[in-house]
C-alpha cells in the first residue's frame, strides 16, 4: 500500500438513484493528502485527481476538478443521464431517459420521456448549502434544456 493508488468508488446508488451520497474513496502511497470532502464530487473528477497527484498535465478536453485543489464548490452544478429500457431506445432522446442535476443538497431530475420534473433533497447530505445559493427548479429546468440541445438533441417535446 506504499506504493498504490486505490481508487473505490461506485457511480450510482441503488437504481440510479441520485438522492443517495455514495462512496468515494482514493488511498494514495504513504497516506498522502489523507483528509475528507464534504461537498460533492464526481467520477469526472477522478482521473483529474490522479493527473494531478502524478504531475501530468490534464488534457483540454478533460472534464473535472482535481481534489487534491481542495475542497470543489458547495454549488457546483453536476449533470448526469441515465439509460432507460434497451426496447424503448428512439429518438429525440435515444439511450437518455432522465436528465439530473445535483446543486449542494438538492437534486433536480428531468424524465425526458415522460415530460416530468421532480426536485428533491440528497439523503445524508455532509454540507448544505444556504438556500440563497440554491437554483430554482425553473432555472435548472432551463439549464437541462440548455445542456441538451448544446449536443443536439430536438428538446421540442419538452418546451
Amino acid at each position: 500500500m506504499d506504493n498504490t493508488i486505490l481508487v473505490i468508488y461506485t457511480d450510482h446508488g441503488l437504481r440510479y438513484a441520485i438522492h443517495e451520497r455514495i462512496p468515494l474513496i482514493i488511498h494514495f502511497p504513504e497516506n498522502a493528502n489523507a483528509g475528507t470532502h464534504q461537498n460533492n464530487a464526481q467520477n469526472i473528477d477522478i482521473p483529474v485527481t490522479l493527473l494531478d497527484y502524478l504531475g501530468i498535465p490534464t488534457p483540454a478536453w478533460m472534464n473535472g476538478t482535481s481534489l487534491l485543489k481542495g475542497e470543489t464548490p458547495a454549488d457546483r452544478e453536476i449533470i448526469s443521464t441515465t439509460t432507460g429500457s434497451p426496447k424503448e431506445i428512439k429518438p429525440p432522446f435515444y439511450q437518455i431517459n432522465i436528465v439530473q442535476v445535483i446543486v449542494c443538497q438538492n437534486w433536480y431530475r428531468l424524465n425526458v420521456r415522460k415530460n416530468t420534473f421532480e426536485i428533491g433533497t440528497i439523503t445524508g447530505h455532509t454540507t448544505k448549502c444556504d438556500k440563497s445559493l440554491l437554483p430554482s427548479g425553473e432555472q435548472v429546468h432551463q439549464r437541462i434544456l440548455e445542456y441538451l440541445e448544446k449536443y443536439g438533441y430536438d428538446i421540442s417535446s419538452l418546451q
